[in-house]
């Protein structure tokens, strides 16, 4: 296979079976010695660099580390729904304190996203990963043992920082290590490990929260509710161990100038995948980004400097980065990333948190929409809560109803398309929300909210892949963090909109999300198509 950079021509000798975009093979393995050594003198683009690393052992292991800490995210921050009806009779909290519990990861996670997300851009993509998940498992083991209120708020806080910046960071990082021909499939399948995050939070709590465990006196309590903290910390933790053995993305590094680097992980990708590194030829590489942007990024990165002058340094490049987003073709990118999102957060978090309302509606009354005020059945006994087992049986089904979404995904997303999906998803999503007023029992309820989650994964997965392939190198994780600010803004609005609107009359909630998420399904025919093409 010809290739013609700086007006040279050279042939990428590979023993591999390594298909291109034409199933072709890249190379015949009895083409001559000579293609060898000049293949050797010119410099290989990263994808072509990808595709000689080859699919294998390597990317099976970084699905599976990537995909945990993944998991690990979900399991932080849905934890706290299964916790509320404890803390609320433990510390004796009012409905509107219980609001600021839930709101205050969502509120970490809007920072952390964004700040975490350009620092990964500046400093690199694995640091952050390991920053950022100690952040998180070491403030969710600290909130286990807080006491008072505002104290375990703060803890939850900042967990939630640590988690809205690993969420980003992975699928960059995962991204970059991904040929083009499998890159959508697999990025599909490390969004379905935040299902079986959802699956372990709820099993958990249904395990340990309702058993009466633990120790308590006047001064210190530790129950059954926080041990069960302590269990949500572990996934993380294990995260951050795992990291400490993993290569850093080697198409950062290329970007930033550290061309030997990149060429160490993509030598250390050849020899989990093969087996050896008799057959890794590549001797350079060649980068999309011109010479004065990589040396003034690798100069920067190298530079000597004080720590006030370090911070300020990193917030200028990070207001820089932020800025670019919204210049030349990467404006109207950006600006429909955000209104998709928005529209896609607003619909299933604010469906998806009020289920349980729409649970106890339909008992009270019979319909989900008949009746102007919900009761609540929360009950507490000698300070403990009278709990309800079917409550956490219902979540975990709700979260198992997920996995048909994510597999549909993951086998679509190469052939039919990241946007046709997006699109299809949340259309279907908001037309599956009218069928509200139509249930009559608990259980109904229950298969409604399967069929939408299970609906509505399928463009979460889809957009993850879209937003990593939308960005240049220096740009993504940056991008992808502004996109989750606004994912935590939607979430909130729909949230307050239910709570605000439900108990007077909820059809009008519904009407907004249907809406809302029919028109985002439509806004997303304006981005442009990424299926199979190389990463900037």
């Amino acid at each position: 296979m010809e290739h013609n950079i700086n007006n040279t021509k050279y042939e990428v000798v590979e023993d591999s079976l390594l298909l291109n975009d034409e199933e072709t093979p890249l190379v015949n393995s009895n083409d001559s010695s000579d293609a060898d050594a000049e293949g050797e003198e010119c410099a290989v683009s990263y994808d072509d660099a990808i595709n000689i690393v080859g699919f294998g052992r390597f990317h099976v292991l970084v699905l599976v580390v990537c995909g945990w800490a993944n998991a690990s995210d979900a399991v932080e921050t849905l934890s706290i729904s299964f916790i509320l009806p404890s803390a609320r009779c433990e510390m004796d909290l009012t409905s509107f304190q219980l609001g600021v519990l839930s709101a205050a990861i969502f509120l970490g996670m809007m920072f952390g996203g964004y700040v975490w997300g350009a620092m990964s851009d500046i400093r690199g993509r694995r640091s952050v990963l390991l920053w950022s998940l100690s952040c998180n498992a070491l403030f969710g083991l600290l909130s286990s043992v807080a006491q008072s209120y505002w104290l375990f708020v703060f803890m939850r806080f900042l967990s939630g920082i640590g988690v809205g910046g690993a969420t980003p960071v992975i699928f960059s990082y995962f991204g970059e290590f991904q040929p083009k021909k499998w890159r959508g499939a697999m990025i599909s399948l490390l969004s379905t490990f935040w299902m079986f995050g959802n699956i372990i939070a709820a099993s958990l709590a249904w395990i340990i929260v309702p058993k009466s465990i633990g120790v308590s006196s006047s001064n210190f309590k530790f129950t059954s509710w926080r041990l069960f903290i302590v269990c949500c910390v572990f996934p993380a933790l294990s995260s951050v161990v795992t990291f400490l053995f993993m290569p850093e993305s080697p198409k950062f590094l290329l970007e930033n100038g550290e061309e030997v680097r990149a060429l160490e992980a993509l030598k250390c990708m050849y020899r989990l995948n093969k087996g050896t590194t008799k057959g890794f030829k590549i001797k350079s590489l060649s980068t999309v980004a011109s010479k004065d942007d990589i040396q003034k990024r690798f100069s920067d990165s190298k530079n000597s400097m004080g720590w006030l002058k370090y911070y300020r340094y990193n917030l200028v490049e990070m207001m820089k980065s932020t800025g670019k987003l919204f210049e030349n073709k990467l404006l109207r990118i950006t600006v429909l990333q955000l209104v998709i999102i928005a529209t896609l957060s607003f619909g299933y978090y604010g469906m998806y948190m009020w289920f349980p309302v729409l649970f106890q509606q339909v008992e009270q009354t019979g319909s989900a929409c008949q009746g102007r005020h919900v009761t609540s059945n929360n009950t507490c006994i000698d300070g403990l809560p009278h709990y309800d087992a079917a409550v956490y049986k219902d979540s975990f089904y709700t979260a198992a109803a997920n996995l048909p979404g994510n597999i549909l995904a993951t086998c679509l997303i190469d052939t039919v398309g990241r946007r046709s999906l997006v699109s299809s998803s949340l259309i279907l999503s908001g037309i599956s929300v009218f069928f509200i007023w139509l249930v009559e029992n608990r259980t109904q309820v229950l298969i409604m909210s399967c069929i939408f989650g299970g609906i509505s994964t399928i463009a979460w997965n889809s957009f993850n892949v879209l937003q990593v392939e939308l960005y240049p190198t220096h740009l993504r994780s940056t991008a992808i963090g502004a996109i989750a600010l606004a994912n935590r803004i939607g979430a909130i609005c729909g949230n307050i909109a239910f709570g605000a609107l439900i108990g007077l009359y909820c059809a009008v909630p519904i009407f907004m999300v249907a809406v809302l998420m029919v028109f985002g399904g439509i806004v997303v025919w304006a981005l442009p198509n990424t299926t199979r093409k190389a990463l900037e």
